[in-house]
């Protein structure tokens, strides 16, 4: 998975307007099978002057489907399950939807 850089992330978390980064603290990955198709998720913890938040990642291929397949809620539901988040919440960006699609990946942020 692409290594990115802290200017690649904070444009990712602009486009959630949560604040300019403090620090990004990397996670192990998380993969987990939908419909016979293996994702991996890579996960970055974000400080930000506004609060913490969770950002997932996973290559816009391997994730697509399962994104398009689904409502907002049920996306929610899904990569809150994966991730076993109990009180997190999915974010919404400025175009009010729930991921966001750069350098081929495609994001989704959790409020914690």
């Amino acid at each position: 998975m692409k290594n990115l850089k802290t200017n690649q992330v904070q444009s990712v978390m602009d486009s959630y307007s949560v604040g300019k980064i403090i620090k990004l603290y990397p996670l192990n990955e998380i993969s987990f099978l939908y419909k016979k198709n293996k994702i991996i998720l890579q996960r970055l913890f974000v400080e930000t002057t506004q609060s913490v938040f969770l950002l997932i990642f996973s290559k816009n291929d391997s994730i697509h489907q399962a994104w398009w397949e689904s409502t907002k809620s049920s996306f929610a539901k899904l990569l809150s399950g994966v991730l076993k988040l109990k009180n997190a919440k999915l974010l919404l960006n400025n175009s009010d939807i729930d991921t966001v699609h750069k350098y081929d990946l495609r994001f989704s942020v959790f409020a914690l």
